[in-house]
């Protein structure tokens, strides 16, 4: 059983939370205990909830909690619509990524599984020799699809140079995409003892979705609430992948099971890997 850490700060309390994890963070306690978690001040978070158009709850809302009542709380998704479109403008890479022949090729075969799951796969915008420009969050859609599905794309590639050509190629897209996908992504890296970390250690993208957000909400407070130093669930249902980059031996990664665990404070993956 290993263990693989968020690349960035481990830590809720030293990282800016996501509008819809600040939206359950300030609807789930006061925001005194919120803000001090955040290690923000309570006028801080009131600015950060009003810059991202996150509803706080009334006056009076957490008496009535207290007292036994279940006071409504209004969705997020009431909220949501112009700030997500105003964002898109923003955020949209306006670089080039030049791409050879056959990235392209692979680049079209993510983005035909992503169309025919119901995505706007023409928000990206093709040139005859790579990506014009991309939102972060199909780039973020299409890692994830390359790095579950190129074994399969891979399969008529007989030769082993042609085979070891492909898989290079790949690999280089990946690493192109990257770039313009890192806000929509948490990439969790295996975790060492501080003395040695070789280049070559496989990683976990996870792609940051409401349903995902919700998860980790869910399960710290499933922790707090019941005493647990971590609470854990399984991640299949989630949108993720192992990177490849690093994958050397596809088949005993995709049998790999992998957990999702969260304390109050951290967020970290366990995964079994079947070596053999």
């Amino acid at each position: 059983m290993s263990g693989f850490n968020h690349s960035g700060p481990e830590s809720l309390r030293n990282s800016a939370p996501s509008r819809e994890e600040l939206f359950a963070l300030v609807w789930d306690r006061p925001a005194r205990e919120v803000a001090h978690e955040l290690g923000i001040s309570d006028v801080a978070l009131g600015k950060l909830c009003r810059r991202l158009q996150v509803p706080k709850p009334p006056r009076g809302y957490w008496a009535r909690v207290a007292s036994g009542k279940t006071p409504r709380k209004p969705p997020l998704p009431a909220y949501r619509t112009e700030i997500e479109e105003r964002l898109r403008k923003q955020v949209k890479s306006k670089s080039q990524v030049p791409l050879s022949k056959l990235q392209l090729e692979f680049l079209r075969y993510a983005l035909d599984e992503l169309a025919g799951s119901g995505v706007d796969a023409k928000a990206c915008d093709l040139a005859y020799d790579g990506i014009r420009s991309i939102p972060p969050e199909l780039a973020a859609q299409i890692l994830i699809v390359l790095q579950t599905r190129y074994e399969k794309w891979l399969a008529d590639r007989t030769t082993a140079s042609s085979m070891n050509g492909a898989f290079s190629s790949l690999s280089n897209l990946v690493g192109k995409l990257l770039p313009h996908a890192k806000e929509q992504l948490l990439i969790f890296r295996r975790k060492t003892d501080g003395r040695y970390s070789r280049a070559d250690s496989p990683t976990i993208s996870i792609r940051v979705t409401p349903d995902f957000l919700g998860r980790i909400a869910h399960l710290s407070r499933l922790a707090r609430d019941n005493g647990l130093a971590y609470a854990a669930a399984d991640m299949s249902a989630l949108d993720h992948a192992w990177s490849v980059k690093q994958i050397y031996s596809p088949s005993a990664y995709s049998r790999a099971k992998t957990e999702l665990c969260v304390s109050s404070h951290d967020v970290w993956i366990r995964a079994d890997v079947d070596d053999t």
